[in-house]
């Protein structure tokens, strides 16, 4: 999850338990909202095609082609 967050600049990754992290993220994330850059802007648009439903169907397609790959390859090397 942190590395998404990074990726689409979500927002600030901390380590469990690190109380002086979290209070630098959350002075962090309140310069970032008073004064926002392009680069710490979200992006939004590249996390919702990451996850949207036609993403999804690519990916399962691909899966599903992977798997028949192997089988064709299994029955073949079994002949």
């Amino acid at each position: 999850m942190g590395k998404r967050v990074q990726k689409f600049n979500l927002g600030v990754t901390i380590p469990e338990g690190d109380v002086d992290a979290c209070l630098q993220a959350l002075k962090e994330l309140k310069t970032r909202l008073a004064q926002p850059t392009a680069d710490t802007l979200p992006d939004f648009e590249g996390h919702c095609n990451l996850h949207s439903l036609q993403q999804l169907a690519t990916s399962f397609q691909d899966l599903l082609n992977l798997v028949s790959n192997h089988s064709e390859q299994q029955m073949a090397s079994s002949l």
